[in-house]
């Protein structure tokens, strides 16, 4: 009970491939014990890595018709809401939600700091909690997204940053979040696929096309669209963009 059906195969094709997922995640707000932002959000977009490069031909096309080349990033827009850049956002969320959002996964946890039953007690330090919520962000993208996938494997991306002497993120995320989804496939195998990491890091991207590397630029256009669909996602929580 509970697992899922077996296929025969024939010619030696696998029934139930593997689907190999680029993943990206970023995050809004900024954690500080009682006196931080009240939302703090993760965000992660699942993009299959077979597509990957038919999502950034899309991206860079709009790119070319807003006539905008620059970092796509929502707290930039400032007062350029009628201009290129605004332009290209307003394009790259429309081609997200009219095209790519069946077939690429966005998911969004929303922490609300503020609230009396959440605990600054159990964080000891800053990066403490935002390890905590990107993790916990990444295990319920895979449970709400990749139930009908029974084996992916999975290649973790993040902005590049700075980040405290201590601070096992790179290593973290893979590690924490693989073991969470086996133990939870063994418990509930129609609920969580069969996983398998790629690479044991969290590969930084740094998302400014000034500063990203030439074989890193699907990487960086996509770690810029999480960007910018995380941050709208808090502006319409927190209200405070004019």
């Amino acid at each position: 009970m509970g697992q899922h059906p077996q296929q025969l195969t024939m010619f030696g094709v696998q029934a139930n491939p593997e689907i190999a997922f680029n993943v990206y995640h970023d995050e809004s707000g900024t954690y500080v014990p009682v006196a931080g932002d009240r939302w703090l959000l993760h965000g992660a977009l699942f993009v299959p890595e077979a597509k990957q490069t038919q999502v950034f031909s899309a991206l860079q096309a709009a790119r070319a018709g807003a006539g905008y080349y620059g970092h796509v990033h929502y707290v930039r827009l400032r007062k350029s809401l009628m201009g290129p850049k605004a332009q290209c956002c307003t394009k790259w969320l429309h081609i997200y939600a009219g095209q790519f959002s069946e077939f690429c996964f966005y998911h969004c946890l929303a922490v609300d700091t503020h609230s009396p039953s959440f605990r600054h007690d159990r964080f000891d330090k800053p990066h403490h909690a935002y390890n905590r919520f990107a993790r916990m962000a990444l295990e319920g993208a895979i449970a709400w997204s990749l139930r009908q996938y029974q084996r992916v494997a999975f290649k973790f991306h993040s902005h590049d940053k700075f980040r405290q002497e201590g601070d096992s993120f790179a290593t973290y995320i893979p590690r924490e979040v693989c073991k969470s989804v086996h133990k939870k496939h063994a418990q509930k195998p129609a609920d969580y696929p069969e996983i398998r990491l790629l690479h044991p890091e969290v590969s930084p991207v740094v998302s400014d096309p000034a500063q990203a590397s030439p074989e890193m630029r699907q990487e960086r256009e996509l770690t810029q669209l999480v960007d910018l669909m995380t941050s709208s996602i808090r502006q319409a929580l927190a209200a405070s963009s004019g």
